[in-house]
């Protein structure tokens, strides 16, 4: 009811960002996680994973309302952002001089010399693919088709956002050049099925976790790079930016990057 929402979202406002891993708050209660937040007041997570939260939420209870559980959705049209607010704190892509920062070959001999974290923001940046999606390939989706290297996307390698994240994505001259197949071979020859074995494979967000903290906390800072607009998942933006510019139509950009259309058009013909 209208009670149990207020209070839920009087627990959002209050509730501490990383409460299940920062030493202070790990191991307590929901209950005594709130209650020590309302005492020392300390950052909270920001309003776009409140309205993520509240979105759950709400999807749970038009769930129940269609089996006849609940008669109504008690979170229906409960947002704690407006659109146009939401316009405001989305995620942009990269410059050509902030990736020049980021691909730095001295920052990059000190900071990523792991496969994951060499690799990985390359991938995302040649092929606009989401980190999850990335981390998570095994070596038999590398390959080729018709005589094409490329990236298959599919459910056997793990979760996908949805139906239209199958696919293939082929792989850019620039990756070729730089090794990528002969390194998928060497993992191959250790005896490893996935391209990265060195991934977060046990974490709750999946292989790619541990990259994602890595550059959203610490990459970007070395990089100098601080507006909080530029994550991992920038290399998206960047890339759909770049196939609208050399003259690639939307639908084309979406077969790439697996985004979902919002049309009838896109959804049921193209």
């Amino acid at each position: 009811g209208v009670d149990d929402v207020d209070a839920f979202r009087a627990v959002l406002a209050v509730w501490p960002a990383r409460a299940r891993v920062l030493p202070a708050y790990k191991g307590l209660s929901t209950r005594d996680i709130i209650k020590k937040a309302k005492k020392e007041q300390p950052p909270g997570i920001n309003v776009r994973t409140k309205d993520k939260h509240l979105d759950n939420v709400r999807k749970f209870f038009g769930w129940a309302v269609q089996r006849h559980e609940m008669t109504h959705n008690p979170l229906s049209g409960v947002r704690l952002q407006t659109k146009a607010q939401k316009a405001t704190l989305t995620r942009r892509g990269f410059t050509q001089p902030e990736l020049a920062a980021l691909f730095a070959p001295e920052l990059r001999a000190a900071h990523a010399a792991t496969p994951s974290y060499f690799w990985l923001p390359l991938l995302a940046l040649h092929t606009g693919a989401r980190l999850r999606e990335l981390a998570q390939l095994r070596l038999a989706d590398v390959h080729e088709v018709s005589g094409v290297w490329g990236v298959d996307i599919n459910y056997h390698a793990g979760p996908l956002k949805n139906p239209q994240s199958q696919r293939f994505v082929p792989l850019s001259s620039e990756v070729l050049a730089l090794g990528f197949v002969e390194y998928v071979a060497d993992v191959r020859a250790l005896g490893f099925d996935r391209v990265f074995p060195d991934g977060s494979w046990t974490a709750k967000n999946g292989p790619g976790d541990k990259v994602s903290k890595w550059f959203n906390r610490s990459y970007t800072g070395s990089a100098r790079l601080d507006d909080p607009g530029l994550v991992f998942h920038s290399f998206r933006h960047t890339f759909a930016d770049a196939a609208d510019g050399v003259g690639l139509t939307e639908a084309q950009i979406g077969a790439l990057t697996g985004h979902q259309s919002e049309s009838v058009l896109g959804k049921h013909y193209i």
